[in-house]
């Protein structure tokens, strides 16, 4: 069995917008098409809470759900990296469909439950 849970991703500063989101597509394109050609069984992404839009911008976001990843923009704080991880979900849904790659990504939000942001 060969299963893969990728959690790298390149850092660089707030400002550098667009190198976030080239580096970690990149990352993300060059896991997922490897873990394919190798026939990796499964594959779970990483996401980030950054994915989610903001309260102020989507009432009633919270509690945080999968089926909000991606509703309204994220955060414009780190936009290019909140877009790098967005992508990474529908890189592993294309995969699914187009190869039948069993990958996947997961969020780890709201460890403590609804009640976690109050």
């Amino acid at each position: 069995n060969k299963h893969l849970v990728p959690c790298s991703r390149h850092l660089s500063t707030l400002i550098d917008q667009a190198t976030f989101l080239r580096e970690n597509v990149l990352i993300n394109e060059n896991v997922l098409h490897c873990a394919h050609l190798f026939h990796t069984e499964k594959v779970i992404s990483c996401l980030s809470t950054c994915v989610f839009a903001d309260e102020k911008d989507i009432q009633g976001i919270y509690p945080l759900t999968e089926a909000k990843v991606h509703l309204g923009p994220p955060h414009p704080s780190n936009f290019g990296y909140a877009h790098a991880k967005r992508l990474v979900d529908i890189q592993n849904r294309a995969y699914n469909q187009e190869f039948g790659c069993h990958f996947t990504s997961a969020i780890p939000t709201n460890v403590f439950g609804q009640y976690d942001n109050l």
